[in-house]
């Protein structure tokens, strides 16, 4: 099975995370997208992000229904900081081919990528699709790897991606661009007023509940 992995705090979890999974799993023909909550963000402050159950939670209430989304709780069974090395290391664990297996994530993400624990070990262990917003400017991939990689890399013109070696590939990814992110969803939260049309109904409901985001 074509398989994605998409981390993230997912505090919370909104349309934007969803659309984007949507497009990226029509693009390069996933069979699952799993959305796996981290425990601990390693280069987040942990005082702004509500507990990882309550994130799991309102992950299992945004994707409940689609046939192609799956949520894992495999770093938040990990414990402590949560790093996508070890997120793909689990995955691998569990049988899925590395050739098949896709790491999701931003261009911002990637561009910092020589920042990331064992970074080196995770460029060799699957796939990357790296996303962008239309009409934004392209990163240069060969740019955000060590000088030592970067002699490594080829373009493929026919699969459009670039080649790490026989196995892994990093693929551009343009989707949609929606003007939601997490931070802006707590703000207004904070300020009492609605998030209608920016998280799943089923989310809202939890987070009007639990009280979740309160000043």
């Amino acid at each position: 099975m074509r398989t994605g992995i998409f981390g993230g705090t997912f505090n919370p979890i909104h349309l934007g995370h969803l659309r984007s999974a949507e497009e990226v799993r029509q693009q390069f023909d996933l069979d699952v997208i799993f959305f796996v909550p981290s425990n601990l963000p390693p280069h987040k402050n942990s005082k702004d992000i509500v507990p990882a159950d309550a994130r799991l939670k309102m992950v299992s209430l945004a994707i409940k229904g689609h046939r192609y989304f799956k949520c894992s709780d495999v770093d938040i069974r990990h414990g402590g900081r949560s790093y996508s090395v070890d997120t793909v290391r689990n995955f691998l664990k569990n049988g899925i081919r590395k050739d098949l297996l896709f790491f999701i994530m931003g261009e911002d993400t990637f561009a910092e990528i020589r920042l990331w624990k064992d970074y080196r070990e995770l460029l060799t262990l699957c796939n990357f699709i790296v996303t962008n917003r239309p009409g934004s400017r392209r990163i240069d991939f060969k740019m955000a790897l060590p000088l030592d990689l970067r002699k490594k890399v080829k373009y493929n013109i026919k699969s459009a991606c670039y080649r790490i070696d026989s196995i892994v590939s990093v693929y551009p990814a343009t989707i949609t661009g929606l003007d939601i992110s997490s931070q802006k969803i707590r703000g207004i939260l904070e300020d009492g007023n609605s998030i209608s049309y920016l998280v799943p109904d089923k989310v809202e409901r939890f987070i009007k509940k639990t009280g979740l985001y309160k000043n």
